[in-house]
């Protein structure tokens, strides 16, 4: 029976081959982009979750009209966080503030180290959960 229901479709298939290339390729067609958008939107919510407490961490960025064009910066001034820390203390548990990443001068008495990197407050290692893999989270 299972033979006949195949030789059936196969013999349809080749009498409308034209009808049939445009549906089975639409089909392919339609399964791929729903695949690739469903891996899209996994890849999407799944972002910037590996943090213990992902859902209270926040970034604080800035908003500057310049010549009637509004621009936004994930670039805060030193004394923002500080003054966060003052008049929202009851909001924030953290403030943490980050270098622009590149080349930064370690200073240790009075030899100079130039370090690539980014550069972040004392409270990262407590507020972040990442491994340490040399050294203590107070260093």
């Amino acid at each position: 029976m299972l033979k006949n229901y195949f030789s059936v479709a196969f013999r349809n298939l080749f009498r409308n081959r034209f009808s049939s290339i445009i549906n089975i390729g639409g089909l392919a067609v339609g399964m791929s982009v729903a695949l690739l958008i469903g891996l899209w939107i996994t890849d999407e919510l799944s972002f910037d979750k590996y943090h213990k407490n992902y859902q209270r961490i926040a970034q604080v960025w800035e908003q500057q009209t310049v010549n009637g064009k509004i621009t936004t910066f994930q670039v805060m001034p030193r004394p923002i966080g500080k003054q966060l820390q003052a008049d929202y203390a009851g909001d924030f548990k953290y403030v943490v503030m980050a270098a622009i990443p590149g080349e930064n001068i370690l200073t240790s008495g009075t030899e100079h180290f130039t370090v690539n990197g980014t550069f972040m407050d004392v409270d990262a290692p407590t507020m972040f959960s990442f491994q340490m893999l040399e050294g203590t989270p107070k260093v």
